[in-house]
């Protein structure tokens, strides 16, 4: 869709350096960490996924010995199941799209290596959760949050199908549809305009290698907004403006990321990790935050993602 410039006027170069930019790297085989001497005792093996939100996943989990503490861990913040040595299967279901780490751990170790979970979309949806992601989940009908090319999505669109805007705190528009990008350089672009009651908006990419976050703004109280792929790390930043169209990009370029507002480098780091093939992109955030042309370009010239909501 063609830029407006007058109803999307540009990033004010002068508060610029006012916004901080965290970026969170979530080394998927680093969550796990061992205890020197404790031998990893346990396998889990995924024998089926079935089904789009909520998404049931059926596993089996080898025990040969246990203490009595041995406990499955899902990786999305709800309950573990516990475990009896031998080999059981358990059967457990997402109620969010994501990469999820499944581990069997004990009192004082963690007995398995982790094993991933990928829960996809069939496109982009749209969640309204509370802050801690598995309490309550109410998936919102995406394309009624469409206008005239612009995905809006507000308070008075939530309380019009049915969410509590005061229990519900957190939205999620997500595509987790696998994007094989085996160069591993690509550049991320999404518009945006917050409202007011929007002070925190997380963008996510997880690949499967690794997993980076920006986080513009203030958590929410809990650490929610990275609760979908099984991470309780969040960082405290300051400063969304309000009422205006701005730009956000995220270039990876080998081992480097870097974050852009209105194509001015916010932050540049190193990862140590890089992203591999892409499995999911997904926007967080509080209160009410308009969306327009979300892309994915690789260096090749392709686009495999290309939202423009018309």
């Amino acid at each position: 869709m063609a830029e407006n410039t007058a109803s999307k006027p540009r990033f004010d170069n002068t508060t610029l350096w006012s916004v901080f930019i965290a970026l969170i790297l979530s080394f998927v085989a680093g969550y796990y960490i061992r205890f020197p001497g404790v031998p990893l005792l346990a396998t889990v093996k995924v024998l089926s996924i079935d089904g789009v939100m909520p998404t049931q996943v059926d596993l089996q989990i080898e025990l040969p010995e246990s203490d009595g503490t041995a406990r499955l861990d899902f990786g999305d913040n709800t309950p573990s199941a516990s475990l009896h040595k031998g080999i059981q299967q358990v059967t457990h279901n997402y109620s969010h799209p994501g990469v999820y780490q499944v581990s069997v751990r004990s009192a004082v170790a963690v007995l398995s290596e982790p094993t991933k979970v990928y829960c996809e979309t069939k496109g982009w949806e749209l969640f309204a959760s509370d802050n801690n992601c598995y309490n309550e989940i109410k998936k919102l009908p995406y394309d009624l949050a469409l206008d005239t090319g612009i995905m809006s999505i507000t308070n008075p669109f939530l309380m019009r199908n049915g969410v509590d805007t005061n229990t519900l705190k957190l939205r999620t528009l997500c595509n987790y549809q696998p994007i094989n990008n085996t160069s591993n350089d690509f550049t991320f672009t999404s518009a945006f305009l917050p409202e007011t009651n929007c002070n925190c908006i997380t963008w996510c990419i997880t690949g499967d290698k690794n997993t980076i976050y920006f986080v513009l703004g203030e958590p929410l109280a809990g650490n929610g907004f990275n609760c979908s792929n099984g991470s309780n790390t969040s960082r405290s930043i300051r400063a969304i403006t309000p009422g205006i169209w701005q730009n956000f990009s995220i270039d990876v370029v080998g081992n480097e990321v870097t974050a852009s507002l209105d194509s001015l480098p916010v932050i540049s780091l190193p990862i140590g990790t890089k992203i591999g093939n892409i499995l999911g992109v997904e926007v967080k955030f509080n209160g009410s935050l308009h969306l327009n042309d979300i892309k994915i370009k690789t260096p090749d010239g392709l686009s495999p993602m290309f939202e423009t909501f018309d």
